[in-house]
């Protein structure tokens, strides 16, 4: 049984808008308790973004199933970006100085970064990374 400790899901609707959030107490769940929570509140919504990490108003979020090569999406006020975790990349747009913190929180914690991708390649459930302090 894999544990995650998830704040919310975030429903992403086929724009790329953010259609809905569900909240789900108690934060730790097994993997098939949160599975079945999902199916049961958020059903019919195109695809679900899990929360890992935030900080200062930044929301750092991974898919549930995307594709290659690794990253992570960022939401920041009406600022939407997608990062690669090796090279840094952005697709996107964030004011310059939130972009400084999202580089220095993936300079700190790429290794989980990577291991998240790696569950949810798997189908494991992914765990929150600390924040920026």
């Amino acid at each position: 049984v894999f544990l995650v400790e998830v704040r919310n899901i975030i429903l992403i609707g086929d724009r790329g808008e953010m259609a809905a959030e569900c909240y789900f107490l108690p934060k730790w769940q097994d993997a098939e308790a949160w599975h079945a929570i999902c199916e049961r509140k958020c059903k019919g919504k195109d695809v679900i973004m899990p929360e890992i990490s935030r900080f200062y108003g930044i929301i750092i979020g991974m898919y549930n199933a995307d594709h290659n090569p690794p990253h992570f999406h960022v939401r920041y006020n009406d600022y939407r970006a997608t990062i690669d975790i090796q090279t840094g990349e952005v697709e996107g747009r964030l004011p310059r100085r939130v972009l400084n913190m999202v580089y220095e929180w993936l300079d700190l914690h790429k290794e989980e970064l990577i291991a998240n991708w790696q569950r949810m390649e798997k189908g494991e459930m992914m765990v929150e990374i600390k924040p920026l302090d």
